[in-house]
């Protein structure tokens, strides 16, 4: 089975996508709450996918972010790895 998930990065945080029923789209999010995201890559070798984001702070600085290992983002804890 093909499983489809549409990450959509916003300033307000990270929204991810699932197909829903009757075509449309479930969403959830905002993870990463109050940063933009500018980028997400999601890696699918390991047993469970792990999310990088790309994301910036108010500020404008850059955030360092760990993968998350739980297949949903923003669930791993903060800092690099």
């Amino acid at each position: 089975m093909n499983d489809v998930l549409l990450a959509v990065g916003t300033r307000k945080g990270l929204f991810l996508g699932r197909p829903g029923g009757g075509g449309g789209w479930d969403f959830t999010g905002p993870h990463f709450p109050m940063q933009a995201v500018y980028s997400v890559g999601i890696d699918t070798r390991g047993d469970r996918p792990d999310c990088w984001p790309g994301r910036t702070a108010r500020t404008g600085a850059p955030r360092s972010s760990a993968p998350t290992t739980s297949g949903r983002a923003g669930t791993s804890p903060p800092g690099p790895r």
